[in-house]
């Protein structure tokens, strides 16, 4: 029980607080999925398996705060605690030709072309639009069995730490 509280009262305490301000920083988005995760562990027990990967160049990249959890949450809710067999959630982040690609990989969701937009995906491509216009996008895509959420913004918007950035491949 005390991983659990101590996991719960993390996210409570983080989401507050990070979900109030215009900006987050992609690590304590991170932080605050990871701690998301910790209690839909607890919650899901061996059905749920999960990884989170950063680049941590990327760390402090800044963008609306709430895009990752919303995906992963979405990702829980429609897959891991839908399914009776194991499932597994892997968070990845990189650096691609100057823009940042997020991704939510779900082995258990089953998503279908032509699956209309719940709240959450729909704020999140509201969001998207009003601070990035086209130069951001959110797909979903069933990619060899798993259900992948993409988002992807451009990495020339403002950072905390931009000297610590890779360059962009070529």
């Amino acid at each position: 029980a005390g991983p659990l509280l101590r996991s719960l009262s993390a996210f409570l305490r983080g989401s507050t607080e990070l979900l109030t301000r215009p900006d987050a920083r992609l690590d304590e988005e991170a932080a605050l999925v990871t701690h998301y995760l910790h209690v839909m562990a607890s919650r899901l027990g061996e059905r749920l398996h999960w990884q989170v990967d950063i680049d941590p160049a990327l760390h402090g990249v800044l963008l609306p705060p709430g895009l990752l959890l919303t995906l992963v949450e979405n990702a829980i809710e429609h897959g891991a605690s839908q399914s009776l067999h194991s499932a597994s959630l892997v968070l990845s982040a990189q650096a691609l030709a100057g823009r940042l690609r997020l991704c939510v990989k779900d082995s258990a969701g089953r998503w279908h072309a032509g699956t209309p937009d719940g709240v959450g995906l729909r704020n999140t491509r509201q969001r998207l639009l009003h601070r990035y216009g086209a130069s951001a996008s959110l797909t979903l895509q069933l990619h060899e069995g798993n259900t992948l959420a993409v988002i992807e913004l451009p990495l020339d918007a403002p950072t905390c730490e931009r000297a610590s950035l890779p360059p962009a491949a070529p």
